[in-house]
């Protein structure tokens, strides 16, 4: 019974993809307009209202998981570190053959002999790419099917915008002679395989669901004990690993322009026009944005290797006071210190002695307007 219930398990559809609600930009601010993941979605299996869920139709694809600005979506069976592991076991196979250090990367419908197999290329982020980098593939292979007549056709912009922050990342750490080439090659009607090879096949299908059973009881378990991973402090994985991959370049320098789909932002605040409602410093899913009061102001601080580029700030401050930097660099990422965006002097309301900011109104907002009503 015990082994008919593994076996059950193992082969079950559910999806390992999860949400964490408290990321999601609509969840953190309600005007927000943010549908990258159900844009890119091919099964419709995501649900915004009122947060992020995912229903049983999901593929796995990964697709949301690279949209997301704040990385809402996981899947703990399939990571970064995980598949550069696999890339790191095919460069350890080509070296003793003294094979050129080629790394290819296939989608599901794409024909691949030797390589790293994800369900679609839009599931291969800049950490994947840069990463192959630092392990010494000399290039990178990217090969897709007719993504055209693929129901995961999203997938194809996704990917594009990863190679372009790969290739930014890979000129400002001095990689510049890493190629990456994309290439398509439909793979052809598999034919049936000889019982050996079909037992063999099936083998290890079972052992990759086997791991999905080991992960389902260590979260529930992690669960019963109270240390549920989803309810941690809000964090975004894949950029701490970018991160960490960034560190072991030991380049000080590397300097590109600041575009909307960079892997991170230096915040800017214009601080005659700040007013430090904290708005920002609430809603930055990394805690990148922080606030803190002082004597006779109050200290807003920017940690840039914890900011993901979201524009949640920019989008939600309601003096429009936040812009961004033109130009990043990769000490941003390593950068571990606070700086100081503003310093705003404060005051006290003469009405409700509620604190506001010096030489704007002896008022705040709220008696301004009940003043306002009985004059």
């Amino acid at each position: 019974m015990a082994a008919e219930r593994l076996l059950g398990l193992a082969l079950s559809s559910e999806p390992n993809t999860r949400a964490v609600p408290e990321l999601c930009k609509r969840v953190r601010f309600r005007k927000s307009t943010c549908r990258s993941c159900c844009e890119v979605c091919p099964e419709n299996a995501i649900s915004l209202d009122p947060g992020p869920t995912i229903n049983g139709s999901c593929s796995d694809c990964g697709l949301c998981e690279i949209a997301c600005p704040t990385e809402t979506f996981r899947n703990e069976l399939r990571t970064d570190q995980q598949l550069l592991a696999e890339a790191r076991s095919i460069l350890l196979q080509a070296a003793p053959r003294g094979r050129s250090p080629v790394l290819s990367i296939a989608c599901h419908c794409a024909e691949l002999e030797n390589g790293i197999r994800v369900p679609c290329l839009g599931r291969v982020s800049e950490n994947i790419l840069f990463g192959a980098a630092l392990l010494g593939f000399e290039e990178v292979v990217l090969i897709k099917g007719r993504c055209a007549k693929c129901r995961w056709k999203a997938g194809e912009e996704l990917l594009a915008c990863s190679m372009r922050k790969a290739k930014v990342l890979l000129e400002m750490g001095g990689f510049n002679l890493v190629s990456i080439r994309l290439e398509e090659k439909e793979g052809r009607r598999q034919e049936a395989l000889p019982r050996r090879e079909l037992f063999a096949n099936f083998g290890r299908s079972l052992k990759k669901h086997m791991a999905v059973v080991v992960h389902h009881q260590e979260r529930a378990i992690r669960e019963a004990l109270g240390n549920d991973s989803a309810r941690e402090a809000c964090a975004a994985p894949r950029h701490e690993h970018l991160c960490t991959l960034v560190r072991e370049v030991r380049v000080d320098g590397g300097i590109a322009p600041h575009e909307k789909w960079s892997a991170w932002a230096r915040v800017v605040i214009e601080e005659s026009c700040c007013s430090a409602c904290g708005i920002c410093a609430r809603l930055c899913p990394t805690t990148a944005i922080s606030q803190e009061r002082r004597v006779s102001y109050e200290e807003i601080g920017f940690l840039s290797s914890r900011c993901t580029n979201c524009g949640l700030c920019q989008e939600a401050c309601p003096e429009g006071a936040i812009r961004f930097q033109e130009e990043i660099s990769l000490a941003d990422a390593l950068d571990n210190e606070a700086t100081v965006l503003a310093r705003v002097r404060m005051n006290e309301c003469r009405a409700c002695g509620d604190t506001i900011r010096t030489g704007r109104n002896t008022l705040c907002p709220t008696c301004d307007k009940r003043h306002a009503a009985l004059a």
